[in-house]
């Protein structure tokens, strides 16, 4: 019994604290706070309207259409990422998000199985307005053609 009593009274106690010194914010109901990254000099920018349009009219056109898989890793690329996503999704393109074990380096990449998928991704990616990409092949991508998205190269802005 004496086991869990006093890590029990330790977490209140630190809960006390805690929640004494973070002020709480609270938001009117059914609202969502949203941070964007776009402040952040090192972050990629996020997707103009025009260009996301024309990257799922790109992704659209393409045959077969590829499933996606989006990699971030941080908060930098979250807004870009999301933008990558939306379109695959607006193409009709089956699309998901998710972080990669290890880091990811600098700049785009699209991985794919075979390098002409993994070329089709990358000239759709070049219609949306994503720019220096490098496209590779990798024999376990599970069918699925990876977007990656690395550092943002410092000195550099997409636009």
């Amino acid at each position: 019994m004496r086991q869990h009593v006093v890590p029990g009274t330790i977490a209140a106690v630190v809960a006390a604290v805690v929640a004494a010194a973070v002020p709480i914010v609270h938001l009117p109901t059914g609202t969502v706070q949203v941070v964007r990254s776009g402040s952040d000099p090192r972050a990629w920018p996020a997707l103009p309207p025009e260009q996301r349009n024309a990257l799922a009219a790109a992704l659209r056109g393409l045959d077969p259409r590829p499933d996606l898989l989006v990699l971030c890793n941080d908060a930098t690329c979250v807004d870009l990422a999301h933008d990558i996503d939306d379109a695959a999704e607006d193409a009709g393109v089956g699309s998901a998000l998710d972080r990669s074990v290890g880091p990811l380096g600098y700049g785009l990449g699209v991985v794919a199985e075979s390098q002409p998928a993994a070329d089709a991704v990358l000239a759709a990616l070049e219609v949306g307005g994503m720019r220096g990409a490098v496209a590779s092949t990798q024999a376990h991508t599970d069918g699925r053609v990876l977007v990656v998205i690395g550092k943002h190269p410092r000195g550099e802005r997409q636009q």
